[in-house]
C-alpha cells in the first residue's frame, strides 16, 4: 500500500514538472508574426524559356518597394535581361492584375517618372529626362491670360486689393500714386489680372494709364504703373 502511495505521488510530481516546464516552454517561445513581403510580382501565363514576351500576362503587388526589385521579378516575367539606370530611385507603390507585362511597365514608369524600352532581349529602364523649361515669354503670357476665380472686394484696402490679384495671378503688381488704404468696392470675378487691376485702380478713383514699366526676378514678373491723374 506504502509502495503504490509512493508510486502515485511521484507520478503526481512528474506530471505538476511536466506541465511547468511545457508552461515555461510555451512562454519563451518565439513569436514570429507574418509580415507581407514589399512587393510580389508572378507570371499568370505559364513561364517559358523563349524570346521576350511583352504580351505575357502578369500580376504586379507592390508597396513602398524599390524599383529595382519589382524590374527585375518583370524582367524574369518577360523574361529577358535588365539594364537599369541608378538614378531610378522612387519607391513603387503598384497593383495590377492579369495584364500584359508591357502594360504593368507602362504603368509602373509612369508612377516612378521614367521610361522603359525592350531591345536584343534587354530591358533598359532609364530616368526621364525633366521638360525643358518654358521660355520666360509663354509664361508671361499664360499669366497674363489666365483668369482670377472669384474676387469680390467690398471695402478692401487698394492695397490688399491688389496683392490678392497678384497672389493669385503670379505677377508682382506695384502701383504708384495711390493712397494704399483708400477703400475699393469692386468685382474682378474672372478677369485676367491686367484687366482686374485696372477695375480696382479705377475703383480708388484713379485713372488707368497701362504699364510704366516690368522686370523679372527668376521667373516672376513684375509690373509698375503709374496712374497719371485722379477721376473726377
Amino acid at each position: 500500500m506504502k509502495k503504490t502511495a509512493k508510486i502515485a505521488a511521484w507520478s503526481t510530481l512528474a506530471f505538476i514538472a511536466l506541465v511547468v516546464a511545457l508552461g515555461l516552454a510555451w512562454l519563451n517561445r518565439p513569436i514570429v508574426r507574418p509580415v507581407p513581403p514589399p512587393m510580389t510580382a508572378t507570371f499568370i501565363a505559364s513561364a517559358t524559356f523563349g524570346p521576350p514576351d511583352l504580351e505575357r500576362r502578369v500580376f504586379l503587388d507592390a508597396n513602398a518597394s524599390a524599383p529595382a526589385q519589382v524590374l527585375v521579378m518583370l524582367a524574369r516575367a518577360i523574361p529577358c535581361t535588365l539594364k537599369l539606370d541608378p538614378r531610378v530611385q522612387r519607391p513603387v507603390t503598384l497593383r495590377v492584375q492579369n495584364v500584359t507585362a508591357r502594360t504593368a511597365l507602362s504603368a509602373l514608369c509612369e508612377s516612378i517618372g521614367c521610361r522603359w524600352q525592350l531591345a536584343d532581349a534587354t530591358l533598359r529602364v532609364d530616368a526621364a529626362e525633366p521638360p525643358p523649361p518654358i521660355p520666360l515669354g509663354e509664361v508671361l503670357e499664360r499669366k497674363l491670360r489666365t483668369p482670377l476665380a472669384d474676387l469680390v472686394f467690398t471695402r478692401v484696402p487698394f492695397r490688399d486689393a491688389v496683392n490678392a490679384i497678384a497672389r493669385q495671378s503670379g505677377i508682382d503688381l506695384i502701383v504708384e500714386e495711390v493712397d494704399p488704404k483708400t477703400p475699393v468696392t469692386v468685382d474682378v470675378s474672372l478677369e485676367p489680372p491686367l484687366q482686374a487691376l485696372m477695375k480696382v485702380v479705377r475703383a480708388a478713383g484713379w485713372n488707368y494709364t497701362g504699364l510704366t514699366s516690368m522686370s523679372w526676378k527668376g521667373d516672376k514678373p513684375t509690373f509698375r504703373f503709374t496712374p497719371d491723374r485722379k477721376l473726377e
